[in-house]
């Protein structure tokens, strides 16, 4: 049985390790910085995301992105895991930089694998890591307390783990 373009695309975003970890772990940074800040995350991650994953569409320069998409998704969710953990407050500027790359990093690599599934996939994927990213930025914004500070820290550092796993994995071929 086919889910269908939206819905299939929408699964394959939320239950591929690397692209799950990577909006959710952005969405726990967002979350934990002031709400302005976080928005800035999370609408820099928006854009980069629906511009790269179309990109593929238009041009077949991105194809060479392929040979490295695993090595630079697993590189960003590391990244990423990493500012979570550290749980400081970061400048608008920096988060801006964090969204934007976890967007076009993945974007581009979903866009890469819908190239030839049309536009409602692109929806439902997109729709998907969006969906993601807001529900990890709730997560954090609701666990604001001390213990749920902890707790939001552990899971960025278990999401860099993941990244260093996931890395090891794409280099080692």
């Amino acid at each position: 049985m086919a889910y269908g373009p939206i819905l299939g695309a929408a699964l394959h975003v939320a239950t591929d390790p690397a692209p799950a970890a990577a909006c959710i772990t952005l969405g726990l940074l967002a979350g934990q910085q002031p709400a302005r800040r976080g928005a800035v995350a999370l609408a820099a991650f928006g854009f980069a995301l629906l511009l790269m994953i179309r990109a593929p569409l238009f041009t077949a320069a991105f194809a060479r992105f392929a040979r490295v998409e695993d090595a630079a998704g697993a590189t960003a969710i590391l990244m990423i895991g990493l500012l979570v953990m550290a749980g400081l407050k970061y400048p608008a500027w920096l988060l801006a930089i964090a969204g934007a790359l976890v967007g076009a990093v993945h974007g581009l690599a979903l866009g890469l694998g819908l190239v030839k599934a049309g536009a409602l996939a692109v929806i439902g994927a997109a729709g998907a890591a969006i969906l993601l990213a807001a529900a990890g930025a709730g997560l954090a914004y609701v666990m604001d307390g001390p213990r749920g500070r902890v707790i939001v820290r552990v899971l960025g550092s278990w999401s860099a783990a993941l990244g260093l796993i996931l890395l090891g994995l794409a280099l080692r071929g």
